[in-house]
């Protein structure tokens, strides 16, 4: 499907702009980024596009055309103790999925997929006007299990951003940062930490030197020495395809729940030598999920 805007209209802050021959999904995203000048064209018309955002940002929306991104929206929230799904619960009067869909759009990938689960026909209803797709994960066997759900649909894509549908605090300067650190430091896999004052609940980090990470330690199987670690897995991550779907394949469903953990596919990539790499939010509620309705009615406060 193709958007359409005749020269002269003024749209999005009163930019004149053009939009022939540019897929609805890449309007949307860059659409601040092009202006109309008056060319006569061999068809007759007198419109061309050009661009007047800055270099700088054009760059950055053209150096994440590798990218896919992909939101992990399949599970109840069971926590929350309500018959909705998680990410369908309102925050600043959207859906929680749709915060989080909206700070991942500006990053320019090449494309935003959603794995579905529990709920799934209203989590679509959601993310279809945002140009999102979708892919069902039924059952869901783990965060491992969504991302191998949604190979066919991340496709050739050189690099992949996971995140959860339930950290709707999570800001597009911080996305592009993991990213950025990622391809810089040629990472097998990034992971966006926190520092938490009261870090319960949460799996910590255990770096090696510098942003290398060593492992990554659920709270349970913390040893004494390691009972003071205060950095936590947020569970976003960058992960370079090429890397990933090797690891993930070699992951086993040895644990109670029987199922398939991206976690372990980050400690078979450590065990292979791989570079696996940190960077600590600038405010660690970004890195924090909505767990309680209280979460909720906070979040986009």
């Amino acid at each position: 499907m193709l958007a359409f805007a005749a020269a002269g209209s003024k749209i999005f802050g009163g930019r004149w702009v053009l939009l022939r021959g540019i897929p609805k999904r890449r309007c949307l995203q860059q659409l601040c980024t092009y202006e109309v000048t008056p060319r006569r064209s061999r068809e007759g018309g007198f419109w061309s596009l050009s661009k007047w955002g800055s270099s700088r940002d054009n760059a950055e929306a053209m150096a994440n055309s590798d990218v896919a991104i992909l939101v992990l929206a399949a599970g109840k929230g069971t926590r929350l103790k309500s018959s909705l799904a998680k990410v369908l619960h309102r925050a600043g009067g959207r859906p929680i999925v749709e915060h989080v869909v909206r700070s991942c759009q500006p990053l320019g990938a090449k494309k935003i997929i959603a794995v579905t689960g529990h709920q799934a026909e209203q989590i679509d209803a959601i993310l279809e006007p945002l140009d999102v797709e979708t892919v069902l994960q039924q059952p869901q066997n783990g965060t491992g299990h969504a991302m191998l759900v949604a190979k066919r649909a991340i496709g050739n894509a050189k690099y992949i951003v996971v995140l959860p549908g339930d950290a709707p605090l999570v800001r597009t300067e911080t996305l592009r940062a993991v990213i950025n650190k990622h391809k810089k430091g040629n990472a097998a896999a990034t992971i966006l930490t926190a520092v938490l004052a009261d870090p319960s609940g949460y799996g910590r980090i255990l770096r090696k030197s510098g942003d290398s990470v060593a492992a990554i330690i659920e709270e349970s199987q913390l040893t004494p020495d390691q009972s003071e670690l205060n950095e936590i897995n947020s569970s976003i991550y960058c992960f370079t395809a090429a890397k990933l779907w090797p690891a993930l394949a070699q992951v086993k469903p040895n644990n109670k729940h029987r199922e398939i953990y991206l976690t372990d596919a980050i400690s078979i990539l450590n065990a292979k030598g791989e570079t696996v790499l940190a960077e600590i939010a600038p405010d660690s509620r970004e890195a924090l999920g909505c767990n309680t309705h209280f979460a909720n009615g906070s979040a986009k406060s």
